[in-house]
Order: C-alpha cells, then sequence, then structure tokens
C-alpha cells in the first residue's frame, strides 16, 4: 500500500520501486497469454513448479516457460510452421493396370534373349552354349 498519498498524510513524493527493477505481473492461469516480445515475456511471473504457454503476437513463435521449486524460470522458444497441404493422390484403375501389364508383356516377347535360349542357359550353370565345367 503507498502511504505517501493517504488523505491526511502531508504530500510526499511517490515511493520509487527497489533496486530499479520493473514492476511484474503474474500470468493469469489457465488461458493463452499473448506477448509481444522476450522482453514483455520476462517480465511475467510464475508461482513455483508452474509451467505456461505464451504466444507471440508478433512473430509466428511460442514460449514454453516453466519454474522449479524456487521460482526460477526457464524458456523454451518454438517456431510455428505451416503444413504444406497434401497432394491428391492418383490411382490406377484395373483397365490401366491390365494394359501395363499386356505391354510388359509385350516388351518381354521381344527382346533380345528368346525364352528357349535363357532356359539352356541356366541349365548349364549360367555359362554361355559351348562351355562346359571341367571333370574331375
Amino acid at each position: 500500500m503507498n502511504f505517501a498519498n493517504m488523505p491526511n498524510q502531508p504530500n510526499l513524493p511517490p515511493m520509487p520501486q527497489l533496486f530499479g527493477q520493473p514492476a511484474q505481473q503474474m500470468a493469469p492461469a489457465g488461458e493463452i497469454v499473448w506477448v509481444q516480445s522476450v522482453d514483455q515475456l520476462n517480465a511475467l511471473t510464475l508461482p513455483p513448479n508452474a509451467s505456461r504457454i505464451y504466444m507471440n503476437s508478433a512473430d509466428a513463435e511460442f514460449y514454453i516457460v516453466t519454474t522449479d521449486k524456487i521460482g526460477m524460470k526457464s524458456v523454451a522458444t518454438y517456431t510455428f510452421l505451416e503444413k504444406p497441404k497434401p497432394q491428391p493422390v492418383e490411382y490406377v484403375t484395373k483397365a490401366e493396370f491390365a494394359e501395363l501389364i499386356a505391354l510388359l508383356k509385350g516388351a518381354q516377347n521381344e527382346s533380345n534373349l528368346p525364352k528357349a535360349e535363357s532356359a539352356a542357359a541356366s541349365t548349364a550353370g549360367g555359362r554361355p552354349a559351348g562351355h562346359q565345367a571341367k571333370s574331375q
């Protein structure tokens, strides 16, 4: 209570604040608190063992402020990023899939190595024709 401005007291100058510190405000509990800067955030106090979220109205940032059992404050700063909109997914119809399979089978039939020669090469142990394994 400021006794300097009481009605029955002489006009005294207002009392200065201790140690030149700015007046601190308690942050309201249970609601979003908007701040404009970190300096304004640092001017707010929290009770011991508390945690609160503060939103920055000037930047895309928010702060999580926690206090320990003796009231020492720690501030974690986070930045909002807009999530990109998902691109529409295109699916293949059964008809398009069947057409692709037919196209691939046609390309396989037109390959340089006919199926009969490839089967013979696989039975020879993967060696070209005319080469035989040495018997011991």
